[in-house]
């Protein structure tokens, strides 16, 4: 599950730059650039949540092996 998250973050990096490059080429508009950039941005932040969700309740998974094992 966290490497789907980190994949998914990746991969919305990776489109970030393709309409970074397609700006810069003059293939795209500022505006649908900004459009583009804000809504990748958010579906960034929100899988980046999850994956400290899952990070957190992974970890806290660990203590409470650890302690029923000791």
């Amino acid at each position: 599950m966290i490497r789907n998250l980190e994949s998914k973050i990746s991969s919305y990096n990776q489109q970030l730059e393709k309409a970074e490059q397609k700006l810069a080429s003059g293939r795209i508009t500022l505006d649908r650039y900004e459009e583009q950039k804000t809504d990748i941005q958010k579906l960034i932040a929100e899988y980046q949540t999850k994956l400290e969700d899952k990070a957190d309740k992974l970890h806290s998974k660990e203590q409470e092996l650890e302690r029923l094992t000791a």
